[in-house]
């Protein structure tokens, strides 16, 4: 690389001999500044306390559109092809019915339907029975959805106003976020310290 170098030299103007020495001094630079931050400039460490403060005052940032209160009637998985035809032939009269929960023992002996029920949330359900939920409006009722070989009707009970989603939920990202920011201003510390301490001339133009 030495002989390499001698040579090229040699047959290179002394505008490039000299972009490249300005670019080692600039790599030179680089790896001395980056020296200089990995012993001065520590970011504190994210505190539970930190991501709590920051849920606190930004709220907003982790509302859900609109939270929709379902009831689910399930049927595992059914191995009776009789059964299964015999529940699917009352799916009108279930359909029709307002009050689910107070026919839910009755549909559990006669089609070992379960009965659930629950508050949109991220995660919570299969994919289709989320979309599912999403489209209905208040007392409207799902056709049968089959999930993993398991039947199931939804209805939407009701839509309430945004919800905020739980700290458990967010704070790995809050934890992210935080943590960038200790850094920006580990780094600005560190720099102004330098700054405080050095002499700096910037030469004048000629």
């Amino acid at each position: 690389s030495r002989a390499m170098t001698q040579q090229v030299k040699s047959q290179l103007s002394s505008d490039a001999i000299e972009s490249i020495a300005h670019y080692d001094r600039v790599h030179e630079e680089e790896l001395f500044v980056n020296a200089y931050l990995q012993q001065f400039a520590v970011p504190e460490p994210v505190t539970a306390e930190m991501v709590q403060k920051y849920y606190d005052e930004h709220m907003a940032e982790f509302g859900v559109a609109s939270a929709r209160e379902f009831e689910i009637l399930r049927v595992p998985v059914v191995a009776d092809e009789k059964a299964r035809d015999r529940l699917l032939a009352a799916v009108p009269e279930i359909t029709a019915t307002a009050q689910w929960q107070s026919r839910a023992k009755e549909w559990q002996k006669n089609y070992n339907l379960q009965y659930q029920q629950g508050r949109s949330q991220a995660g919570l359900l299969h994919k289709d029975l989320d979309q599912a939920i999403n489209r209905l409006e208040p007392g409207q009722t799902s056709s049968v959805i089959y999930v993993d070989s398991e039947l199931y009707l939804v209805r939407v009970t009701k839509i309430g106003e945004a919800v905020v989603r739980p700290l458990v939920e967010v704070s790995a990202d809050i934890r992210k976020h935080l943590a960038a920011q200790v850094l920006r201003d580990a780094v600005k510390k560190a720099s102004d310290d330098a700054r405080a301490k050095a002499k700096i001339e910037i030469p004048e133009q000629q």
